[in-house]
């Protein structure tokens, strides 16, 4: 488990690895399936988040995740999906 890290004083990491990630999937898009990428994606989220929480802390988070599926918006891509 994760247990040193730095408070986020602002959104700045956020939005950088946001849009490092958007970068990378818009690439992706062009040779890949859209929903191998997000299974990949989903996989390797829910496997961080099991390395850097706890149990109680990973089954909140899962349970949050999932209570707010509906409020999600549609992923719309700078590119065109295949």
């Amino acid at each position: 488990m994760y247990t040193e890290r730095e408070p986020m004083k602002n959104n700045d990491q956020i939005d950088q690895v946001y849009t490092t990630l958007l970068d990378k999937i818009d690439l992706l898009l062009e040779d890949h399936d859209p929903l191998v990428i997000a299974a990949v994606m989903m996989a390797q989220s829910m496997s961080i988040y099991r390395t850097a929480l706890s149990e109680d802390d990973y089954n909140t988070m899962m349970t949050s995740i999932l209570s707010k599926r509906s409020e999600i918006e549609p992923f719309k891509p700078r590119g065109t999906l295949h």
